[in-house]
């Protein structure tokens, strides 16, 4: 065998016995197929809460949450012919002019669409004196099974947060 072949050899190897076809891929040259789309959609990708009671103008509000980004990857399984695409979102919290020190929780989901959609929540705390927080969110793995015939090009993942009616009808007026 020659001398520079035999680390390329374990090199795959190691990745085979591991399970990383997309790694082993990209060593022999070849890309992996793409992730699917991900769309943070626009009418869910900002959160008002008010505080209790009636009033519903800007004194109102006692935190607002906007998602401002994600970031993740994706591995696709031939096997179980399914796609893993792990995410991190990215969350800015305000906190409103009626808002209070505290604990307090935010939804968020991931859907795609014709399949699943998954709920989570997202606790927060403002500390004294904190007007703004980001959060960073942990990992969440979303296992999309690939239908016969599918593609990435139609396994989309929406992103947003679980808004109330009120709360949807808030957003979409702020857009007009």
């Amino acid at each position: 065998m020659f001398p520079g072949l035999r680390p390329l050899v374990v090199l795959i190897a190691l990745l085979a016995a591991t399970g990383c076809q997309e790694t082993i891929d990209r060593v022999r040259g070849k890309e992996p197929p793409p992730c699917p789309r991900i769309a943070i959609l626009s009418d869910a990708a900002q959160y008002t809460q008010f505080r209790p009671g009636a009033g519903r103008d800007i004194t109102d509000i006692a935190y607002e949450a906007e998602i401002v980004g994600y970031e993740g990857y994706c591995t696709h399984h031939e096997k179980n012919a399914s796609i893993e695409v792990v995410l991190k979102l990215m969350i800015d919290v305000t906190r409103g002019p009626a808002g209070s020190d505290g604990a307090s929780e935010i939804r968020y989901f991931f859907a795609v669409p014709d399949r699943a959609k998954q709920v989570f929540a997202s606790p927060f705390k403002f500390e004294r004196g904190t007007p703004k927080i980001r959060m960073i969110e942990d990992e969440i793995v979303v296992n999309i099974p690939m239908r016969s015939g599918d593609s990435v090009h139609n396994a989309d993942i929406w992103v947003g947060f679980q808004l109330s009616p009120d709360q949807l009808e808030l957003n979409r007026k702020r857009k007009r």
